[in-house]
Order: structure tokens, then C-alpha cells, then sequence
């Protein structure tokens, strides 16, 4: 899969604010100076020099955000499940160091995070040089969401100052059921004869693949071609839990070595009916389908129809729906594989 770089090099508003000791240290060094020249003492100008000094240092700290520049880079489409890469850059473009540079990122979709959180700190970075972070994360959950935007932090001494920036990033991230070797092969993976499927009943002995058969542990057969395999369909009904999301990673799998080996896809799902003819156009479908969509049942009839008037005479359709939908469509043209 391609790598995708979000750059934020801009200058977006920061926001400063003043922790919990910021007042009561100004409060404090105005009221020593006050007394100091009302009792011309020294020790309390000595202690207002001193917590001035410290707000000073704070503003020191903190006035930097605006000249750091980011980058995160990260893999445009991603398997769930899987451990990914991501660069994170940060560069002072400034003439004073930066110091304790908190960086935090999340990315989430419709139903939660689909990244773990990204949160860090960078303890230094020199005027003029570039800090480079590698933080591998974790891919939790499949959606399509955009990258959001980096959060990042600067305080002064004691915290008495903080600084945030929030930084926008362009571009999505698409996480997508899992396709593996092993998968992609067990469900059609691609042969001289043909693309691999699942046995049915009566299908000859001649056509087991075994290699394929002994790797997924499910007797799997060659589909030789013909028009009732020339299309491979489905009819997909979203519903919430983790069969419906172990039913899209077969999915994934199937139609993926569909693709591979040269056959068409005829998809309906509650949006519409869909022809993805590429990898990566099927994996985004299955990645934006929403789980928790209730189709209406004239949709579903409709993309019903459609698909089966794709397979002729003797095609297959794989419907997948929870075991106790009901969908009020019957069919005696094509075989229909209902998942789970």
C-alpha cells in the first residue's frame, strides 16, 4: 500500500494558558517589589527578582510554537490488526531551542479510534534542526476517517505557561479488513484453471485444490470457468458485532482473489450497488461500510435483484446478513451462500 505524508507547516492560532501557579507567582513578585519599596528591605526584592525571572522563562519557553513545523507520515490504507509504521517529524524553524515538545494525534471514525493514540514528548530540539520520531501503532478498527490533526504542546517552567497549537493534517486514512497470503489464496487465490472457492456439494473430486484445502483446514475447489462464476456477488446487510466484521475479512479475502484472477464483482450494500474492478476499490468499500446502518428492505430487495440478474443461470451469491434478518427475497436462479 502507498505512504502518505500529512504536512502541517502553517502558522494556525495557538492558545496560551495559565497554570494553576501563574497568578498566585505574579500576585507573590508584584506584592515583594511593593514591599521591598515600601520597607526598602532587599531579601523581598531579591524574591520578586527571582519569580520574575521564573515568568519570564515561561514566556521564553512557550513563544516557539508557531515556528515548529510537522509531518506525519503514515501508510494511506492500512489491514486492522496490523502494526504500522508512522515517521513524525518536528522542526524549529526558530532561533531559540525548544524544550519538553508534547506531541499527541489520534484519528477516529464513526465508531471510535481506528489508530491508537499517538502521545509523546520531545525533550529538546535546536534551532534549525529537525526531530524525527518512528511510533509504530496499532490498527484497531476498520472505517475511513480523516486524519484529524496533530496537538502540540509547550510549558514553561512548573507549567506555570502552556501553549497548545492544533494543526490540521489533509487526507484520509482507510483501514480495511485484513488481506493475508493465506486468506486472499483460500478464498481465490489464482490458477491456471481458475480461481479457488469454497467445495459444494457435488462438486468433483478431481477439482479439490489441496494446497489451499490443507492450509485453510476448509476443502476448497477450483472454480473452472463459466458463466455462472464469470461474477462473483454479494448482497451485504450491516449489522453490529464481530461476526459481521470476521464475515468482511472473508469477504475481503474472496474477492480479492476474484480480482486477481481476472473476474468481475457485483457488490450491494445499503448505499447502493456497487463494480469495484481494482484491490483497492473493493478494500475501501468494505473499509466505509457502516455497521450500524439499518437498510430499508426495498434497497436490499433491489440490490438483490440486481446482483442476481448479473450471475445467470446457476451463478452464487454470498448474502451477508445476521442469522435472524429477514429479507423477504427468494431466488431459484442462483445458489445463495448466506455468512455467517
Amino acid at each position: 500500500m502507498s505512504a502518505s505524508t500529512g504536512r502541517a507547516n502553517g502558522r494556525p492560532a495557538s492558545r496560551l494558558a495559565a497554570g494553576p501557579g501563574f497568578a498566585t507567582c505574579g500576585l507573590t513578585a508584584a506584592a515583594a517589589f511593593g514591599w521591598a519599596g515600601a520597607e526598602h528591605w532587599l531579601w523581598p526584592r531579591v524574591v520578586g527578582a527571582v519569580l520574575t525571572a521564573v515568568l519570564l522563562l515561561s514566556m521564553r519557553d512557550v513563544v516557539g510554537i508557531n515556528r515548529l513545523a510537522v509531518s506525519l507520515e503514515l501508510p494511506e490504507r492500512v489491514a486492522v490488526g496490523a502494526v504500522v509504521p508512522v515517521t513524525l517529524r518536528v522542526h524549529n524553524r526558530g532561533r531559540l531551542p525548544v524544550r519538553q515538545v508534547g506531541v499527541t494525534h489520534r484519528v477516529a471514525g464513526r465508531s471510535g479510534a481506528l489508530l491508537s493514540g499517538l502521545a509523546t514528548t520531545i525533550e529538546r530540539i535546536a534551532p534549525g534542526e529537525t526531530a524525527v520520531l518512528a511510533v509504530p501503532r496499532s490498527v484497531l478498527r476498520r472505517g475511513i476517517a480523516p486524519l484529524g490533526a496533530i496537538d502540540i504542546r509547550l510549558a514553561g517552567p512548573f507549567g506555570l505557561l502552556v501553549r497548545t497549537r492544533r494543526v490540521p493534517l489533509p487526507g484520509d486514512l482507510r483501514c480495511h479488513p485484513p488481506v493475508s497470503a493465506g486468506e486472499s489464496v483460500s478464498a481465490g487465490g489464482v490458477d491456471a484453471a481458475g480461481w479457488v472457492r469454497e467445495w459444494r456439494p457435488g462438486d468433483p473430486v478431481r477439482d479439490v485444490h489441496w494446497r489451499s484445502t490443507m492450509r485453510t483446514g476448509r476443502p476448497l475447489v477450483l472454480a473452472r470457468d463459466g458463466a455462472g462464476e464469470a461474477v462473483w456477488g454479494t448482497v451485504i446487510v450491516p449489522f453490529a458485532g464481530a461476526a459481521f466484521e470476521q464475515a468482511l475479512v472473508r469477504l475481503a479475502g474472496e474477492g480479492a482473489g476474484v480480482l486477481a484472477a481476472g473476474g468481475r464483482l457485483c457488490v450491494a450494500e445499503p448505499r447502493g450497488v456497487h463494480h469495484p474492478v481494482r484491490l483497492v476499490e473493493w478494500l475501501d468499500l468494505l473499509a466505509d461500510i457502516d455497521e450500524q446502518s439499518v437498510p430499508a428492505t426495498a434497497v436490499v430487495v433491489d440490490g438483490f435483484g440486481h446482483v442476481a440478474g448479473h450471475l445467470g443461470a446457476g451463478g452464487r451469491l454470498v448474502l451477508v446478513a445476521a442469522p435472524d434478518q429477514r429479507l423477504g427475497v427468494v431466488t431459484d436462479r442462483v445458489e445463495v451462500d448466506r455468512w455467517p
